[in-house]
């Protein structure tokens, strides 16, 4: 199997190097494989294995690694968060908290999915950051699982020399007006009559997502 994606015309590969098997998600099938390489290596290591596989094994997972983490055609980085260009439109729900439960509002997510692996590109490099394109923009569990993988087996072959987590993250959340009132008169009478008045209480909790109780206007 995993010669298959290492050998000249196995799986294919794009322009800019990342082994591509499929339009649906491309980056979850080569972060996986690149998992599977690096337990494979580990394991040739521990019982005296072949050298070179295992050298070869490193290199496709670091190099596929490396494409989904930006060093690619476009400078992409298909993980949300990480890197100077990165999906900002990444097809989650959750993250994209609408409120009107439109695909399109609104159009940045309410929250920064950090570490959430986006689809993947075309088999031709190319990306189209839309939320609509969800073949190319879908984040799921099982996308995910390869590259936290890939990446745990990177740290141990390479190491972390020198990296430091970023005492500063998360950054804070928006100071947005979750919680509000609107008013207007509609008519006002003499006293005898009284008065109306129409109220609105929107509630947007979304920072994060909560259960509130005794609101009050």
């Amino acid at each position: 199997f995993l010669r298959h994606w290492l050998r000249p015309g196995g799986v294919a590969r794009t322009p800019g190097g990342m082994a591509w098997l499929s339009g649906w998600a491309s980056a979850r099938y080569n972060t996986m494989t690149a998992f599977l390489a690096l337990v494979h290596r580990r394991h040739l290591e521990r019982t005296g294995g072949d050298a070179v596989l295992r050298q070869s094994y490193l290199d496709f997972a670091t190099e596929q690694v490396n494409y989904v983490l930006g060093d690619n055609p476009l400078g992409m980085s298909y993980v949300v968060g990480f890197g100077e260009t990165w999906s900002q439109v990444a097809h989650h729900r959750a993250a994209h908290g609408s409120s009107t439960n439109d695909v399109a509002e609104p159009a940045l997510p309410r929250h920064v999915l950090y570490g959430g692996l986006a689809g993947g590109p075309r088999i031709d490099d190319s990306y189209t950051d839309d939320r609509n394109e969800y073949a190319l923009t879908e984040v799921a569990t099982d996308m995910n699982a390869g590259l936290n993988g890939a990446l745990a087996g990177l740290v141990e072959a390479h190491g972390l020399a020198g990296n430091q987590p970023d005492p500063d993250f998360p950054p804070p959340a928006p100071a947005v007006d979750e919680i509000f009132a609107e008013a207007r008169l509609v008519t006002q009478q003499p006293a005898t009559l009284g008065t109306q008045v129409q109220v609105s209480v929107v509630n947007e909790t979304a920072y994060p997502p909560r259960v509130t109780s005794a609101l009050v206007f």
